[in-house]
């Protein structure tokens, strides 16, 4: 499971920058306020890799743990207006249901043991 959401959070994490990118280039009206929330995602991410390399023993667990709800809120909500629209974007399906697998396996991401208890 470490290794699918490392994948996915370097996924998002291009994905993101790639966005970030696009917006600042074609500059679309609202593209500030999108490069922002893209930007939040390649931080989101980012915290979501460090709480995987601390395998969850950190501060970076908590603030994974909150931001994950938010991922996979994002992803559903660009899911949800990208399919009924007139310009269907199939890189926000994807981008979409990535971030809703990256929330949801850092939710289902098993919480760390103490030092010293082995598994029964």
């Amino acid at each position: 499971m470490k290794q699918l959401l490392t994948l996915l959070c370097f996924f998002t994490i291009a994905a993101a920058i790639w966005l970030i990118a696009m917006e600042n280039v074609l500059k679309h009206p609202g593209y500030a306020g999108r490069s922002v929330i893209d930007a939040c995602i390649v931080v989101q991410s980012a915290v979501t890799l460090l709480s995987v390399v601390f395998n969850g023993r950190s501060a970076f667990r908590i603030a994974a743990m909150v931001g994950a709800v938010a991922m996979a809120l994002l992803g559903t909500s660009a899911i949800l207006r990208t399919l009924p629209a007139d310009h269907f974007e199939v890189f926000v399906i994807i981008i979409g249901l990535a971030l809703i697998a990256q929330g949801g396996l850092t939710l289902g991401s098993p919480r760390p043991r103490p030092h010293g208890i082995q598994p029964g």
